[in-house]
C-alpha cells in the first residue's frame, strides 16, 4: 500500500475514532485510535498521522480516567509534534493545553508550569485573531491555577473562558461543558454552593444533550464533585448517594483508575463523619489503598491521604497497625513535607494532634501558625478553610488555658464560618460553643450562657443538628468550660 492510500486510511479511521469519542462510545474510538496508529506506523517512526493517533488515545484514555497512560501518550504526541512544526503552531499548543489539564488532574501542578507558559503565549497569537483554538490556553491557565491552591484567581480565567467559549463555540459545546465542570470544582472549593451546583447541572445538561443518557467515567466526575458540594452543605445521605453511584459507574468502566481510589476513600469519611462505622470505613479504605498502590505511576500525595485516614480509623482498636500506615504515610508524604501547597494541611493537622499528645506545645503551634498562612494564601482572607484553621488555633489555646490569646482567632472563625455555611450550620454550632468555653474561661459567663444556648439549640430552644465528628468537640467543650 502506498503512502497516499495509508493516508487515506488514517484519516477514517480518525473521523471513525472522533466520532464515536464525540458521543461518548469511548472503548470504540480506542479501537479507532489503535488501528489508525497501527496504520500510521507504515509510514515511519514520525509523521503526523501517528502524532496525532498518539494524542487522540490520550484523550480517550484522560476521559476514562486512566490518566497515566493519557499522560504517558500526550508526551509522546507533544515530542513528534515538535519535530514536526514549529513551536508556536496551534497543533503544538492544543497538546500542550491537553498535557497541562492532565497533569493538574495528577497534582502535577508545578511541573505543569512550563507546558502553561508556553500554551500562553502561543494563545495569545491566536486571542489576537479571535480564533476559538486559544480556548485551551485559557482553560489550562485556569486549572493551573486551581491546582496551586489560587481558588479566586482560577475562577477569575475560567469565567472568562466559559464566556468567550460561549460566543466562539455555542452553549451546547462540549468544551462549554468542561468549563462549567472546573467552575463548579473552584466555587465549591470557595464555598460558593449555589453558583458550583448551578455550573454542575449545565454541565450535566450539556453533557446529556451531546451525549445522550449514557453511563461513563465523566459522569463519576461530575457525581463526585455533586457529592463534595453536598457533603460541605451537610447534605450527607445524599452525597453518600453519588459517592456510591459514582463508584458503581466507575467500577463498570474503569476498575482500576486514580478515580475509584479517590471516590473509595471520600465513602470511608463519610461512613464515619454520618454513621461513625469505623469497620465500613476500614473495608472502603483497604479497597482504595489497594487500588491506589496498583497505579501504573503512585499518585504519592493520594496514597499518603488514604494511610492518613486509615491510621484513624484504626487508631484505639489496632494502635500498633495504625503506627504502622502513620509511618508509612510519613514516607509517602515526604514530597510534600517542605511545600507550601493546600494539599498539605490534613497531613499538618495529624501532625498536631500528635505533637499535644507527646507534650510538644512549641513545634504545634509552630505548625498551626504554617497551616493557617497556608490557608490563607491558598484560600484566600475571607475562605471557610481559614476559619476552620483559625477554629484549631483558637482551641490550641483554649487547651493550653489561654483564654484570652484564644478569643480572637475564634471570633474571626466564627464569622468566616457563618458566613459560608449559615448560622445554624452545625459545624457554625461547633465553633460557638468553644467560643462560650473561651467566654467562660475569662469570667464572662452570660455571654457564655447565651453561647451556650445558640451552640446546642436553635431560637426556639430545638436541639441543633449535629454530625458524628461535632459530638466529640460538644463533649470537649463542656469539659473545658467546667
Amino acid at each position: 500500500m502506498d503512502a497516499e492510500a495509508v493516508a487515506r486510511v488514517c484519516f477514517y479511521l480518525r473521523q471513525a475514532g472522533m466520532q464515536a469519542h464525540h458521543f461518548g462510545r469511548l472503548g470504540e474510538a480506542e479501537q479507532q485510535f489503535l488501528l489508525m496508529r497501527s496504520e500510521s506506523e507504515k509510514l515511519g517512526p514520525e509523521n503526523i498521522w501517528r502524532a496525532q493517533s498518539m494524542y487522540q488515545l490520550g484523550q480517550v484514555y484522560r476521559d476514562q480516567g486512566r490518566f497515566f497512560e493519557a499522560l504517558q501518550f500526550h508526551q509522546e504526541a507533544l515530542a513528534l509534534y515538535e519535530k514536526l512544526f514549529p513551536p508556536d503552531v496551534t497543533q503544538v499548543q492544543e497538546v500542550l493545553c491537553s498535557l497541562v489539564r492532565i497533569m493538574c488532574m495528577l497534582g502535577q501542578g508545578d511541573s505543569a508550569r512550563t507546558h502553561v507558559r508556553r500554551a500562553l503565549r502561543v494563545g495569545l497569537k491566536e486571542a489576537a485573531r479571535r480564533h476559538p483554538s486559544f480556548l485551551p490556553a485559557l482553560l489550562a491557565l485556569g486549572l493551573w491555577h486551581q491546582t496551586q491552591g489560587r481558588q479566586h484567581r482560577a475562577e477569575r480565567w475560567l469565567r472568562r473562558c466559559l464566556v468567550r467559549s460561549e460566543r466562539a463555540l455555542g452553549p451546547w459545546h462540549l468544551f462549554t461543558a468542561d468549563c462549567c465542570l472546573h467552575l463548579a470544582e473552584v466555587c465549591r472549593n470557595l464555598c460558593h454552593f449555589e453558583d458550583a451546583e448551578r455550573f454542575l447541572r449545565r454541565q450535566l445538561a450539556i453533557r446529556e444533550h451531546v451525549w445522550g443518557p449514557q453511563v461513563s467515567p465523566s459522569l463519576a466526575t461530575s457525581l463526585n464533585i455533586l457529592a463534595d458540594i453536598y457533603e460541605d452543605q451537610g447534605r450527607f445521605a445524599e452525597a453518600q448517594a453519588h459517592l456510591q453511584r459514582a463508584l458503581n459507574i466507575l467500577e463498570a468502566t474503569a476498575p482500576e483508575n486514580l478515580n475509584v481510589a479517590q471516590v473509595l476513600k471520600r465513602l470511608a469519611i463519610l461512613c464515619r463523619k454520618c454513621e461513625g462505622n469505623d469497620t465500613q470505613a476500614e473495608h472502603f479504605l483497604r479497597r482504595a489503598l489497594g487500588v491506589a498502590e496498583k497505579l501504573p505511576i503512585p499518585d504519592h500525595s493520594l496514597i499518603a491521604s488514604i494511610l492518613l485516614n486509615l491510621s484513624q480509623v484504626l487508631e484505639g482498636r489496632d494502635d500498633l497497625e495504625a503506627e504502622r500506615c502513620w509511618q508509612r504515610c510519613v514516607t509517602a508524604h515526604e514530597r510534600l513535607l517542605d511545600a507550601d501547597h493546600p494539599a498539605v494541611l490534613p497531613f499538618l493537622s495529624e501532625q498536631i494532634k500528635r505533637h499535644e499528645e507527646q507534650g510538644e506545645f512549641d513545634e504545634a503551634k509552630r505548625l498551626l501558625e504554617r497551616s493557617l498562612a497556608i490557608a490563607r494564601l491558598g484560600f484566600g482572607p475571607e475562605s471557610l478553610e481559614l476559619g476552620y484553621q483559625l477554629y484549631d488555633l483558637g482551641l490550641f489555646f483554649l487547651k493550653q488555658g489561654e483564654f484570652e490569646e484564644a478569643g480572637e482567632p475564634l471570633e474571626k472563625a466564627l464569622t468566616l464560618v457563618e458566613k459560608h455555611l449559615g448560622p445554624m450550620h452545625a459545624e457554625v454550632g461547633v465553633v460557638v460553643g468553644m467560643l462560650a468555653g473561651q467566654c467562660y474561661g475569662q469570667g464572662d459567663f452570660d455571654r457564655a450562657e447565651r453561647l451556650f444556648q445558640r451552640a446546642f439549640g436553635d431560637q426556639g430552644g430545638n436541639p441543633r443538628p449535629v454530625p458524628c465528628q461535632a459530638q466529640g468537640h460538644r463533649e470537649e467543650l463542656r469539659r473545658l468550660a467546667s
